[in-house]
């Protein structure tokens, strides 16, 4: 069947289109995903029987019907395809992916539940968010959504994480704290609040592929990684932390791509800076993108010899920084860099021996039931496919950066990667006893950064607008998502 001659039929005009993408579609795929999760804990907890549960899946072939119909009519526009499938990829994640399976996120709960309330010397948290307390089975999560909460039983939490500031947890902590005053079931509310982060996410990504000049399917691909979904639909610092990141990198690169320079332009990119360094300081060195800048303002000739010059100056005082300070910020990283022989051979190792574990965790290892233990196939699949997506485009092939470029977005993503391994230094010296490497950096950490290096090695040489390429990469991409889905359903 040609796919071309069906979509002709289906004449849609731009305000109804956005309407069905933007209300509609995720409207359908959201409430359809919460019914059919309520009655499948239900399904499990034996209250109802196997007609019942076929019966709520009716609204989840609606959905389908009109996802593959948007992915049909919209199989050019990577921005539109992301909405289609992230949407009832975050929400799934979001109802199914159990709350406090994802590693830390007990922590991140707690943080949330006290929104205005932490502090290091305790602070109270409604009992039955204790790490004990969390269901570990549909049947037990059924069973905690139809009972009441008693809001006036809590618990005295010390965890504080004090790096993470309040406005990284404001949506879950307006609904938990709307749901304390209320008397509203928490966990129903914790479900809201996953999903609620994951939405935010999907039209986030959708506005960040649209900025993209260059590399939308490379970028719709990387948006779609399960890990960073489940990550983003859980109560996570990071859920809002990655956006920021990820949404800065786009800004510097449209910025440049298009030569946008403005007052406009340079407030949008100071705001977005203090943001990011409020959100997470460990990816603020990722202003450094914006050395790319002086070609375009200075001509290219006086942008090599600044660039070079400008990491000349910057070795210097960094050597000269980490001599001369001494204070109580990460001390053992400060002790490691002072002798750097021994520091080189420390991050080679930690390299050569946790490069593989880096790898692996980026894309589902050590991740509970969101694991390649489980989905090998699909692992492999999915880097298969963002590797393929790196040689099409629907840009004219539009070649970007020039070699000096690159040079500058790898660097800083180097300088960005070796400060993320070195805040785990303490971590490793005391929890795992190691002072040969440094340990605790997962491959989830580093996903701001995988995107300058793919923007880096980004060869389109082919167009998606022949033939069917994004819509077939979509599919993929949803066929990875299902069988992921599959193996949570089989997890809990």
């Amino acid at each position: 069947m040609n796919l071309d001659t069906f979509t002709g039929h289906l004449k849609l005009s731009d305000s109804y289109r956005k309407a069905l993408t933007f209300i509609v579609y995720p409207l359908i795929a959201a409430l359809s995903l919460c019914l059919g999760f309520f009655y499948y804990c239900a399904f499990k907890a034996s209250a109802i029987g196997l007609p019942g549960l076929w019966l709520s899946a009716l609204p989840l072939i609606a959905c389908l019907f009109v996802g593959v119909l948007l992915l049909i009519k919209e199989q050019h526009n990577p921005a539109i395809c992301f909405v289609v499938i992230g949407v009832p990829a975050v929400t799934a994640f979001g109802l199914f992916m159990l709350p406090a399976n994802v590693p830390d996120e007990a922590s991140h709960i707690w943080q949330a539940a006290a929104l205005l309330s932490r502090n290091g010397n305790g602070f109270d948290v409604v009992s039955c968010f204790q790490l004990g307390q969390f269901p570990s089975s549909y049947a037990d999560y059924f069973n905690a959504m139809t009972q009441p909460t008693d809001w006036s039983s809590v618990f005295v939490c010390h965890t504080y994480l004090g790096s993470y500031y309040p406005h990284l947890y404001l949506i879950p902590g307006v609904i938990l704290g709307f749901a304390q005053q209320t008397g509203f079931n928490a966990f129903v509310a914790l479900s809201v609040s996953r999903v609620c982060a994951g939405l935010i996410y999907c039209f986030a990504a959708y506005w960040i592929i649209k900025l993209m000049p260059v590399g939308k399917n490379a970028v719709l691909i990387f948006l779609l990684n399960p890990i960073l979904l489940q990550q983003e639909a859980s109560v996570s610092a990071d859920s809002v932390a990655n956006i920021v990141a990820i949404l800065y990198v786009a800004v510097v690169v449209k910025i440049y791509a298009d030569s946008l320079y403005s007052y406009r332009s340079l407030l949008a990119l100071i705001l977005l800076s203090v943001l990011l360094l409020l959100s997470k300081i460990m990816f603020f060195p990722l202003v450094l993108l914006n050395l790319i800048h002086w070609k375009k303002l200075k001509g290219t000739d006086s942008y090599i010899k600044f660039i070079f010059s400008f990491f000349a100056i910057a070795f210097v005082a960094s050597c000269a920084f980490v001599s001369l300070y001494h204070g109580s910020f990460m001390p053992d990283s400060f002790d490691l860099m002072r002798a750097p022989l021994h520091c080189a051979k420390v991050f080679i190792k930690s390299i050569w021996e946790m490069g593989p574990f880096w790898f692996q965790s980026y894309a589902g290892y050590n991740l509970g039931a969101l694991s390649i233990n489980v989905w090998p196939f699909c692992f492999w699949l999915y880097i298969i496919l963002q590797s393929v997506v790196l040689f099409y485009n629907d840009e004219n092939n539009k070649k970007l950066f020039c070699s000096t470029d690159r040079f500058v977005m790898i660097a800083v993503v180097f300088v960005n990667f070796f400060l993320i391994v070195m805040t785990m230094r303490n971590w490793t010296l005391t929890v795992d006893k190691r002072e040969d490497i440094i340990m605790g950096v997962q491959g989830r950490y580093l996903f701001p950064l995988v995107l300058p290096v793919l923007l880096n090695i980004l060869r389109p040489i082919k167009s998606s607008s022949e033939g069917h390429f994004l819509l077939g990469s979509s599919l993929i991409m949803s066929t990875i998502l299902f069988v992921d889905f599959i193996s949570i359903l089989s997890a809990f």
